[in-house]
């Protein structure tokens, strides 16, 4: 017998630390939604939190705890035998509902696009079946 929670508690463990992470970093009123637009492939990342009120849209600094619970919820979720996913997007409204959109086939809207080689990198550290492996997914020689 394991002493490890079930995989379903530790995701839900780890999507809150990344919700927790977020509100932490967000003011607590004057706005209507939040979105959280986080790409990793190999040791490359990017994050932009965009928070939308009566004011438009304004983009605020990525809080750094929250970039930490992305890397681990990503991992985590990588070791169900399906690769890493490519890219995540959290929605989040002022009374704590949250939404997780995971894509794990879409080329990343990258602002500075990673090389092939970290791709493969990542597709090394993180395997997936051959038929879940995008076709624009880059591949070794």
């Amino acid at each position: 017998m394991t002493d490890e929670a079930p995989y379903l508690v530790q995701l839900g463990d780890a999507q809150t630390a990344v919700v927790r992470a977020l509100f932490d970093a967000l003011p607590r009123e004057g706005w209507d939604s939040c979105t959280v637009e986080y790409r990793k492939a190999g040791t490359v990342a990017e994050s932009r939190v965009s928070v939308t009120g009566s004011d438009g849209t304004t983009v605020v600094k990525s809080p750094t705890p929250m970039v930490i619970a992305l890397k681990r919820l990503r991992e985590l979720m990588a070791t169900q035998g399906r690769g890493a996913w490519l890219s995540v997007t959290v929605t989040a409204k002022p009374d704590g509902k949250c939404t997780f959109d995971y894509n794990y086939d879409t080329r990343p809207d990258w602002t500075v696009q990673p090389t092939d080689e970290t791709y493969i990198e990542d597709l090394k550290k993180y395997p997936r079946p051959a038929e879940q492996i995008p076709d624009w997914y880059p591949r070794t020689s």
